[in-house]
């Protein structure tokens, strides 16, 4: 698609504004991408007890394209808006200050991050899928393509206070305080080049007087007059359809403290307790103005002259809990190690981004709030060394999950978060590395995971006394992108050539099995995606104390592995509408290192 002045698209037919589609054009080496990193840290040394320690990272990437591809739509050369910038700015500064008390330790951390992120991306299928459906949600336009732009703010504050015992004695111990604020805020419009325009021009009603045997001149009127909503060329961004506008804010304040007993030299116990209280709001502020009324969701009688199609949602959740952790490990040998684990996990609920009504597009207040889910870990395992040259680790676990929370789509497209029922994931996981000799040293991992629902539960909700089937899990289903095996393998190579230089070699290699991308075949968008092998390598060489030279490349076999999918458009799975990510294509490159003193 080609945009012309104030990003309207150039007619593939001039003399025909009002059938004609966009012309288009051919782009290469549009997938490009920079980054710039700075960190730095400075150490003071306020007297022989007290330390502190003051850090900063800044990034600040810049990308021209997304990373992902439609099943229908070739990205190679079919896009229909595939210049899709993104930029990010992230920082992220943090103060350590720490106190020997003699008996223990007392350190201070406090952190504050800032993640800011501006971009767009082509949602034109979803568009597609729509503009197929009915005349009435954009007339059959001609040239349906949309755009989505995104700017999207996270903050965070944290503040840590731990007290740690002195090594040594019979008892351990550990106790602290915890507190987090995080606030995350999302405003996003969407727009249709060309619509606000095409929809002035006469005969753009055609279709719509058509299907309902109207007589509107066009389509503007359409919307003003049967719609109730806002006429396209009024809003302002050009061509705008769509506004979403997202705040949240979450705090965390816990206390936790753990216990260790030394009964011997050789085992010891472990004990830790964490009792927290968390608390979640948001708010939610939308509007859909081509559809006005149809798409509002204020209170009557309000609802019934809203010309933007608003919602507005303001929501609030609050938890408190406590978990636990008991571990033992003990020593054979000086080169092996046994241990056992027993802890808690939790994940706090939240709130469904969702408007609620009896609008066209809403949701039940069903499936709104979403509740914690929590999991129950037991782990045993041994590491040691043989023959001084051969490090070895084993561990056999157990994850057992109650509320697993699960992401579908809404009856009317929109994602969100539900809670099934019971769940468990276990498995086993092997890890060899050593020193091979004549200078190579080498890594195997394995990985072995069964991950499935074990209760069988089904979530519905009734929209406009219509009642819709969301997702169901039997017992037996595999949890979504879970792969059953993994193997990593690793090979390094150091020959020294003087007594300050050296050469070095790297390479590695990683095999996933497949995935499924929802719990059955049941659940739109379900999906097998295929295991795939990438292959990774470096050459370096070493120049005395602070320079490192390496050629590097990464997936050399430029295998295809699809990591994520899923549907645009929960009414149409259609292969056009479909998303893909991809894993990155064959790259290679050249990398400088300085080390100061």
């Amino acid at each position: 698609m080609i945009f012309g002045k104030n990003q309207q698209p150039v007619l593939a037919d001039p003399s025909d504004p009002l059938g004609s589609n966009f012309a288009t054009q051919t782009l290469k080496d549009i997938d490009s991408a920079t980054s710039a990193y700075v960190r730095g840290s400075l150490l003071w040394h306020v007297s022989s007890a007290f330390d502190a320690t003051l850090s900063y990272q800044w990034q600040d990437d810049h990308a021209n394209a997304f990373s992902r591809q439609t099943d229908g739509l070739s990205y190679t050369d079919a896009a229909y808006i595939p210049i899709a910038p993104d930029h990010r700015v992230v920082d992220l500064t943090d103060l350590t200050l720490t106190g020997d008390l003699g008996f223990a330790t007392i350190t201070s951390s406090t952190s504050y991050t800032r993640n800011q992120d501006l971009s767009s991306y082509d949602e034109s299928p979803f568009l597609l899928s729509n503009n197929a459906i009915s005349p009435q949600l954009y007339g059959n336009y001609p040239r349906a393509t949309t755009e989505f732009f995104t700017n999207y703010s996270d903050r965070s504050y944290v503040e840590e206070l731990r007290l740690v015992s002195k090594a040594g004695g019979a008892w351990d111990y550990t106790v602290g305080g915890f507190f987090r604020r995080q606030i995350n805020d999302l405003y996003q419009y969407e727009t249709v080049p060309g619509f606000a325009a095409w929809s002035q021009l006469p005969g753009s009603a055609n279709a719509i007087n058509q299907a309902l045997g109207s007589s509107y001149s066009n389509f503007g009127d359409f919307v003003q007059l049967y719609n109730g909503g806002t006429r396209p060329s009024t809003l302002s961004p050009t061509d705008t359809n769509y506004t979403y506008l997202r705040g949240s804010k979450f705090l965390d304040h816990a206390v936790y403290g753990e216990l260790t007993r030394h009964v011997t030299k050789d085992w010891q116990i472990t004990a830790g307790a964490r009792q927290f209280w968390q608390e979640f709001s948001q708010s939610l502020y939308s509007t859909i103005p081509y559809g006005g009324p149809f798409f509002s969701t204020l209170p009557p009688p309000a609802n019934l002259t809203d010309a933007l199609g608003t919602t507005s949602v303001d929501r609030n959740l609050s938890f408190r809990n406590h978990i636990f952790k008991l571990n033992t490990s003990y020593t054979i040998s000086p080169q092996t190690h046994v241990y056992a684990t027993y802890s808690e996990g939790f994940r706090h609920g939240g709130i469904n981004a969702l408007p609620i009504g009896n609008c066209v597009f809403c949701e039940s207040e069903t499936i709104v709030p979403y509740k914690s889910d929590t999991v129950k870990n037991y782990e045993v395992g041994f590491k040691g060394e043989w023959a001084h040259w051969l490090r070895y680790s084993a561990a056999a676990y157990r994850v057992d999950w109650t509320d697993v929370q699960i992401q579908i789509f809404g009856q009317a497209g929109d994602p969100a978060v539900v809670n099934g029922k019971q769940a468990r994931s276990q498995g086993l996981e092997l890890e060899l590395n050593g020193e091979l000799g004549a200078g190579f040293s080498g890594t195997l991992g394995y990985r072995l995971t069964d991950a499935k629902i074990t209760q069988d539960f089904a979530i519905s909700e009734v929209v406009n006394r219509v009642t819709y089937d969301l997702v169901s899990g039997k017992a037996g289903d595999r949890l979504p992108y879970v792969p059953r095996q993994t193997v990593t393998l690793g090979l390094d190579y150091l020959k020294p050539v003087t007594q300050r230089d050296a050469f070095d070699f790297h390479v590695d290699a990683a095999y996933h099995s497949n995935v499924t991308t929802q719990l059955n075949d049941t659940v739109l968008g379900y999906r097998v995606l295929g295991g795939f092998t990438t292959v990774n390598a470096a050459l370096g060489y070493t120049l005395g104390k602070a320079w490192h030279l390496r050629l590097f490349g990464s997936n050399l076999t430029n295998g295809l592995g699809v990591t994520a999918a899923g549907s645009l458009y929960r009414g149409n799975d259609d292969p056009r509408y479909r998303i893909e990510f991809p894993t990155r294509p064959r790259t290679l490159g050249v990398g400088f290192d300085y080390k100061f003193e």
